[in-house]
């Protein structure tokens, strides 16, 4: 008997996509932190993001002084472009004849939503740290954490303000040709990886807030656990935050009281210092992992649906967030 599309989409809706929204949300340790702050938006064209960080008049005075008062030009908005991305499910004609039974539909939607989920978590992981050069894909890290670059309508190089932290900026000589292996594992460096992660640390703290999660390649991470290798016999107590990263299956160390994590999906070489209070995931309320219609092509004999997301990932102020990068070589 053939499937009876309209059950297998409300047995997805009801049973399946929730799990797939959570599961989503806990692929990355980051998107957990922005789960806690995402926001389900009406709609629009364009996101307004209302910021932090507007430049005005203030200043001291004397008894009887004069305050200046002068009306001054304020960027008080950022303005992003929405992004889309989706996964399709594919039954063909010949998986629909094989199944009977109650069971049988179950087991074949999960496949197929399951199958789904790790498509989307591929695509959005990727767009996390993309650098804006496909303009398909969400703002990633590389992009929203820069400088001199154009991001929700600002440019940061006519408006500095605007700029993220980023390590060559914080120190001339922190280039990816001075930040090598060889420099970063050695304490008498200047490129020493702690003194350079704690020189870029510094500069995103601001008025006593500073960052709660950094994020590393493999390579980096490898070989900043190499470093702290020597301090494992001070017998290091992590805080209740480490401990939560890893609890939840991240690979994670601890550096000054923040999990320290590594990330398939960081680009090699690179370490993503983040301040999760000013990084939002915007999600459309009305495509919110939605799955849509089951449609035949004329051309095969199957049926698809795709489940899709429409998302930004956004900032509020790029002080509180930093970068570092080093050579690529190292991985």
């Amino acid at each position: 008997m053939a499937l009876n599309y309209d059950t297998v989409s409300a047995i997805a809706r009801k049973k399946y996509i929730p799990v797939l929204s959570d599961n989503f949300f806990n692929s990355s340790y980051l998107f957990k932190q922005m789960k806690n702050r995402s926001d389900m938006i009406d709609g629009g064209t364009m996101l307004v993001v209302p910021l932090l960080y507007a430049k005005g008049n203030g200043g001291s005075y004397v008894e009887h002084g004069v305050l200046n008062v002068t009306a001054t030009d304020k960027i008080t908005a950022a303005e992003y472009h929405w992004k889309y991305i989706y996964a399709t499910m594919n039954i063909s004609k010949q998986q629909e004849m094989k199944v009977s039974g109650a069971e049988r539909v179950l087991n074949l939607i999960q496949v197929e939503v399951e199958t789904a989920e790790k498509t989307l978590i591929d695509v959005a992981s990727t767009a996390l740290y993309n650098d804006g050069s496909d303009d398909t894909l969400p703002h990633g890290l590389r992009k929203i954490i820069d400088s001199n670059r154009t991001l929700g309508g600002i440019d940061s190089s006519t408006n500095s303000w605007w700029d993220a932290i980023v390590a060559n900026n914080v120190d001339s000589n922190f280039t990816t040709a001075n930040l090598t292996e060889t420099n970063l594992t050695n304490p008498s460096s200047d490129y020493y990886i702690l003194r350079v992660m704690r020189k870029v640390w510094s500069a995103t703290i601001h008025n006593a807030e500073h960052p709660d999660g950094i994020y590393m390649s493999e390579g980096m991470f490898n070989l900043f656990e190499q470093v702290l290798q020597p301090y494992a016999e001070f017998n290091y107590q992590p805080t209740q935050a480490v401990k939560m990263a890893a609890e939840a299956g991240f690979q994670t160390l601890g550096w000054k009281g923040i999990p320290v994590i590594y990330d398939e999906y960081v680009p090699k070489g690179r370490t993503f210092i983040t301040t999760s209070k000013y990084l939002n995931m915007k999600i459309h309320k009305d495509d919110n992992f939605k799955l849509g219609p089951w449609q035949k092509p004329v051309n095969k004999e199957e049926r698809i649906a795709a489940i899709t997301v429409t998302l930004q990932f956004v900032t509020r102020n790029s002080r509180y967030q930093g970068q570092i990068e080093a050579n690529s070589a190292i991985g």
